[in-house]
């Protein structure tokens, strides 16, 4: 079998959700005192005897009658669809049997239990999501990926007990393009999601840009070492940048190059595809990046 690309994901999107327990409200929309955790998918065993390097960030979102799942992931093969569930034990004990919403029927079927199917793209990137009008016991733990030619499992991702305010930060380091025009950069920023308020907030603080100026600054879909990919968008189905669909951190510098930038996004939990900040030269050349862990 071929190596697997080492990729994160371009966000296309395609709502997948239980047969008869759709949820009516988009992703990123969720009732006060929802409570979100967040894991990272790791390749099994067997994974890795077939050649796979999946990476990929997975996110539960639990709110007072629903429970949504997401899943982004890459390194799979291209335009192939995978099986992909919500499991009833943690990574360390292999992920278990498919968690049910009835736990008294034995049989596997899909309007039972929470199926994020995953659909690769011609680079081998893909999403998944997943909605029930049901709110996951905790023993929903892990999320497993099979290999599409005979139901192996392939990756594994721990849904963890991460709080529902999740931080994550990252340092702001120049591109290759920011090097050779001499920006040096320096600096951190942070996302933070939190399921209660149904809030993104994103800092950055930076130097070592041309003093007195504008540089923009946006939420990117890709990790750095993929260049940051494009835009993050609150609603994929939109076309082109719009500055109410994403998530702008225009920069204005002081005397000194520095520049900071603070911004409140209501009413909009990110995805995990939100990895990266990319700053813009005047020419839109991409010469600073942040990617969070």
């Amino acid at each position: 079998m071929n190596l697997k690309r080492w990729c994160l994901i371009l966000l296309s999107s395609a709502f997948v959700g239980v047969a008869n327990a759709q949820v009516s409200a988009p992703f990123g929309t969720f009732d006060a005192g929802a409570y979100t955790t967040m894991g990272h998918f790791r390749v099994t065993e067997i994974g890795v005897d077939r050649g796979y390097k999946i990476t990929g960030v997975a996110m539960i979102v639990r709110g007072s009658s629903s429970t949504q799942v997401y899943t982004q992931v890459c390194g799979l093969d291209p335009n192939l669809s995978y099986g992909s569930h919500v499991h009833d034990l943690p990574a360390t004990l292999g992920g278990g049997g498919h968690y049910k919403i009835d736990p008294t029927e034995p049989a596997t079927l899909e309007d039972n239990e929470i199926w994020p199917f995953l659909v690769s793209d011609g680079s081998g990137v893909g999403i998944g999501e997943a909605s029930v009008a049901h709110v996951a016991r905790p023993e929903a733990q892990s999320i497993v990926i099979h290999d599409p030619s005979d139901g192996t499992r392939i990756a594994i991702c721990d849904l963890g007990t991460r709080p529902a305010q999740y931080k994550t930060t990252g340092t702001v380091v120049a591109t290759a393009t920011g090097i050779v025009r001499n920006f040096w950069l320096a600096g951190s920023a942070k996302i933070r999601r939190d399921a209660r308020t149904n809030t993104t907030i994103v800092s950055i603080n930076v130097s070592g840009l041309t003093p007195n100026s504008f540089f923009a600054s946006h939420v990117h879909n890709l990790p750095s070492y993929l260049g940051g990919g494009g835009h993050y968008k609150k609603d994929v189905s939109v076309p082109g940048a719009v500055e109410s669909n994403e998530i702008w951190c225009p920069l204005n510098t002081d005397g000194s190059g520095r520049a900071t930038f603070d911004i409140v996004v209501e009413d909009h939990l990110a995805r995990p595809e939100a990895q990266t900040i990319v700053i813009h030269d005047t020419d839109g050349a991409r010469i600073g990046i942040v990617s969070f862990e």
